[in-house]
């Protein structure tokens, strides 16, 4: 009898975890690559709230460094990032690496990592913003030269 409540203790407990991990879009055991592209995407959000211009520029890469990308400050109240999870669809992948700016800059596969993201951002009335306040589903490339480079968002946007 023991035996059987461990197991159905054990079966519920697995459950949960697996129901945690899948709901945050975080998985166990994440490889070194997965966990250091995914905390670039964390510092943009981040630096981004605190209106930190230098370090946000510090997460994206030369190309990438457009005015209109990171100078929304005046009217940005506060930007949160809600959900991230690495995107698993190889089409999506394929869409940067062929058509995107993947065909452009020489990026591999290998070389790349594509995030979904959920987002809230809030800005002051009458902003000029391209964007409104609200939830925002964005897909957020990241790329490296090299295994040796940093991780850099090279681009990001709606699909």
């Amino acid at each position: 009898m023991k035996f059987k409540n461990f197991i159905i203790v054990a079966a519920l407990l697995g459950s949960i975890i697996f129901s945690v991990c899948g709901a945050t879009g975080r998985l166990i055991g994440n490889d070194p690559d997965t966990k250091a592209a995914e905390t670039v995407v964390r510092n943009y959000f981040k630096y981004k709230n605190e209106k930190n211009e230098e370090k946000v520029l510090s997460t994206l890469t030369d190309s990438f460094k457009s005015p209109n990308v990171v100078r929304e400050y005046d009217d940005l109240e506060s930007i949160k990032l809600i959900g991230i999870q690495e995107e698993m669809n190889n089409n999506i992948k394929g869409s940067y690496l062929k058509d995107g700016q993947g065909s452009v800059n020489g990026t591999t596969e290998k070389n790349l990592k594509v995030f979904k993201v959920t987002y809230r951002v809030k800005y002051k009335e009458n902003n000029k913003s391209a964007q409104e306040s609200g939830k925002y589903i964005w897909w957020f490339d990241v790329i490296r030269k090299d295994e040796n480079s940093p991780w850099l968002i090279d681009d990001f946007g709606e699909l």
